[in-house]
């Protein structure tokens, strides 16, 4: 399944020209002051009914007893429910692989120009975003409305913008505090080719930063004659995170990489927040005592359910009964890890990388089967997220005099069938529809089970491979498999059949890449089937399969 990422993730990347419109006719026009009466404002977990009155992008004024104003437009959310507008500690989201017309030629791999190494401090990801003009909606979709966007490619990617996801491109800039955004990142070939490479040449950077700052101080109060000091665009991006007045944020994706970055931090002395987490086992204490604020990431390993001894079975070796028990430990610690910090009254966020946040919710709630509160994830999503981020003044909570970012929900937000009715983001508001959906029983005709040989369409030309469907009880399981790599299916057990209607998703991770997939079959007969499959941001292409065998 891989190759088919590649394959169109590549096409989409060389097309010369990507156009996006946006259909302003589909949200209500702005207005300057709005009126929210009798919602449900969900604050420490409780619902409390209450009036608010936001204005210009902000929040005027909250409570029971509160007036409509004269010419506020009252919107329709009367008994739903308020809460503050998710916000995303990183994301890549919108940032793409700028493309090099001409090909450098590097004399020396032990010192290469800084672009080509993968270090450009100096790179803005406002300008990146400006020139790719990325469409925020699934963002914001999910709750979101404001995120921190890095640029993804190399050791020191760039600075990072912080930003209101909102479509007027005029208002996007939240923020003029930028941070920088770094990782283990190696350079192909040339130096610095290796982690420990990396490190050495990030303290080289560093120092050299902290000996420009000085060198510009001495400067400035010599004689007219003094030669300014030398310097590069890389040591002098730097000099605002020598003088702490940006924060690193570290996507360290390993954990003996976290220990690394945590290395480089003490030994330098630069803030640094660490973000895309997924596991601290035996660095919890270093950690706490390094005070290292921490952002999870939201995507979840799947789902790994403990096996029930069969006294019938065979019985297995020590060797898969020791790989089975490892396996099941570190998906544990996986899970629990934010109820971990909850419990230890640390706060934490969630930031979303690579993904989009299409299973927010899911992966949510199997955080909390798994011990978080459901207030410990809204801390997360919301106050802690804007904490981090230096903007707990202006965001993060509905009250009065912070910007006017909310999610307002039909029902409370974990309830199995809420949804998501409307967003207030900044001055912008965005409606949504709920479609219905009535559920079809499923067409006991039909003999799905079975291998079928699938053939999807892409921009870049036909993939092909195999989906095998099991059957047991009631519940399926489906193996999707590649015709490139036939021994690695994708598992799902998460599969909804409604009437002639399967459908099924799961991200697919490649080298730090992270592509959802999503899957609708529409079967013809038992033989036949055609539908489409849906790859994250980059649209839906057809698909159809024959089958080839039934079950024995």
């Amino acid at each position: 399944m891989k190759q088919i990422i590649l394959t169109v993730v590549c096409f989409l990347f060389l097309q010369i020209i990507l156009k996006g419109q946006v259909d302003y006719d589909k949200y209500p026009q702005v207005s300057s002051s709005y009126f929210l009466q009798d919602v449900y404002l969900v604050e420490d977990g409780t619902p409390k009914m209450t009036n608010i009155h936001l204005n210009d992008g902000f929040i005027v004024q909250v409570g029971k007893s509160l007036k409509r104003p004269k010419g506020a437009i009252q919107l329709e959310a009367d008994s739903m429910y308020v809460y503050p507008a998710f916000i995303d500690v990183l994301s890549h989201y919108g940032i793409k692989k700028s493309e090099n017309k001409e090909k450098v030629e590097i004399k020396f791999p032990g010192m290469p120009p800084d672009k080509e190494a993968g270090i450009t401090p100096d790179l803005s990801a406002q300008d990146l975003i400006a020139s790719s003009t990325p469409d925020f909606s699934k963002l914001r979709d999910n709750g979101y409305a404001i995120s921190q966007i890095a640029n993804k490619y190399g050791m020191l990617p760039g600075s990072t913008t912080i930003a209101l996801l909102v479509d007027d491109k005029s208002k996007r800039v939240f923020t003029d505090k930028t941070n920088q955004f770094g990782q283990f990142e190696a350079a192909s070939g040339i130096y610095p080719a290796t982690i420990i490479g990396i490190m050495a040449k990030f303290r080289d950077l560093y120092r050299n930063a902290e000996v420009l700052k000085k060198n510009k101080d001495t400067y400035s109060r010599s004689s007219a004659n003094a030669q300014m000091p030398s310097s590069s665009d890389a040591i002098e991006a730097l000099v605002p995170l020598t003088l702490k007045q940006q924060t690193m944020y570290f996507y360290p994706e390993k954990k003996l990489n976290t220990l690394r970055a945590i290395r480089l931090k003490k030994e330098l002395g630069f803030n640094m927040n660490l973000v895309g987490i997924e596991d601290i086992a035996g660095l919890e204490d270093l950690i706490l005592k390094e005070n290292i604020p921490l952002a999870l990431s939201i995507a979840l390993p799947k789902e790994i359910k403990e096996e029930k001894q069969d006294s019938t079975a065979q019985e297995v070796s020590e060797e898969v009964k020791a790989l089975t028990e490892r396996r099941m430990k570190a998906y544990k610690q996986r899970m629990s890890l934010a109820s971990y910090l909850e419990s230890k009254s640390v706060p934490f966020a969630f930031s979303l990388g690579s993904d989009t946040g299409n299973d927010l919710k899911k992966n949510l709630k199997r955080l909390i089967d798994s011990g978080l509160t459901e207030q410990g994830a809204i801390d997360a999503l919301t106050i802690n997220a804007a904490t981090m981020l230096g903007i707990a003044d202006v965001a993060g909570s509905v009250t009065k005099g912070k910007f006017s970012n909310l999610m307002i929900t039909d029902a409370p937000y974990f309830d199995e069938k809420s949804n998501i009715r409307m967003m207030v983001v900044g001055s912008e508001t965005y409606e949504y529809e709920v479609k219905t959906k009535e559920d079809k029983p499923a067409d006991e005709s039909l003999a799905i089970e079975g291998v079928w040989d699938f053939s999807l369409d892409t921009p870049g030309g036909k993939e092909t491979g195999t989906i095998k469907i099991e059957k047991v009880g009631d519940s399926y399981t489906i193996y999707t498999a590649s015709s490139d790599d036939p021994s690695d299916p994708e598992i799902n057990e998460d599969v909804s059949l409604s009437g002639n209607t399967l459908e099924y998703g799961f991200d697919m991770t490649d080298d730090g890449f992270t592509m959802p997939l999503s899957f609708s079959l529409q079967f013809t007969d038992s033989e036949t089937m055609g539908g489409s499959v849906s790859l994250g941001e980059y649209g839906a292409f057809p698909i159809s399969a024959n089958k080839v065998s039934s079950p024995e």
